[in-house]
């Protein structure tokens, strides 16, 4: 990515190859002006710590035919990252999409309820979601969040939505993107062109002294049969937004 960043004149840098990821995920054109113009909208809504998720909110936005105002902008990626800063002030008073953070964590059958209150709470989102790409893949962003110990822990559930038909849809890929206290986990579900569900497992930092076996062992107690064949990736291999980047992890096939 960083030699691709370079041709298409952008800094050799993290936000650089990221944005050439997000642009290639969404088929959108690598053209010079426009990663540019990207990169400017990102940084103009997010101070560097931040700048991934504004750039992945502004590639998507691009992909739905969309061009968003910068505090619009800094919505969505508060939205869709949940390490990304509090939104504009005067938006939801430190709460993320103008809902009361949940006490617990949700149960898988509560995910039609989230998505609700979500859509509910931010007509943006809401309009958003529902629009396609310019090749007909839907990506949705629910985020949500709650409280356990005094603690708040933000998420963003993040969904790739492939048309076979009509208004026929399937889940190419759903994306859990977790940040607690100390610790920030991407979970990514997927089924490979060849073989079972997967599902592979993203954190940071890694807990000390923990190998990834053993971790591999927890989260399949945890997802059951639903998360197919499990992968902790090792220290290093923990880049934001991995589900976001490119093609290699087509397609979930189960229809939503």
């Amino acid at each position: 990515m960083t030699a691709l960043a370079l041709s298409l004149g952008l800094p050799p840098d993290d936000l650089s190859r990221a944005l050439a990821g997000f642009v290639r995920f969404f088929a959108l054109p690598l053209e010079p002006g426009l990663l540019h113009r990207l990169r400017r909208e990102a940084l103009g809504s997010a101070a560097r710590p931040g700048a991934e998720g504004a750039a992945l909110a502004a590639a998507a936005a691009e992909s739905k035919g969309l061009r968003l105002t910068g505090e619009a902008l800094a919505a969505y990626a508060a939205a869709l990252d949940p390490g990304y800063r509090d939104p504009p002030e005067g938006g939801n008073g430190g709460r993320q999409n103008g809902r009361e953070p949940r006490d617990t964590p949700p149960e898988p059958g509560e995910i039609k309820k989230i998505a609700e209150e979500a859509e509910a709470a931010s007509p943006l989102l809401r309009i958003i979601n529902r629009l396609p790409g310019k090749n007909r893949e839907r990506w949705v962003v629910l985020p949500f969040s709650f409280e356990s110990g005094g603690v708040e822990t933000k998420a963003s559930l993040r969904i790739l939505l492939t048309c076979r038909g009509g208004y026929r849809y399937e889940a190419e890929r759903l994306a859990l993107d977790i940040r607690g206290e100390s610790r920030r986990w991407l979970f990514v579900l997927y089924k490979p062109a060849e073989g079972p569900l997967r599902t592979d497992v993203y954190l940071s930092p890694h807990p000390e002294g923990e190998r990834p076996e053993a971790l591999e062992r927890e989260v399949r107690e945890a997802l059951g049969p639903i998360g197919g064949a499990v992968t902790v990736k090792p220290p290093g291999e923990t880049p934001f937004f991995a589900d976001s980047r490119d093609d290699t992890l087509r397609s979930l096939n189960e229809e939503v």
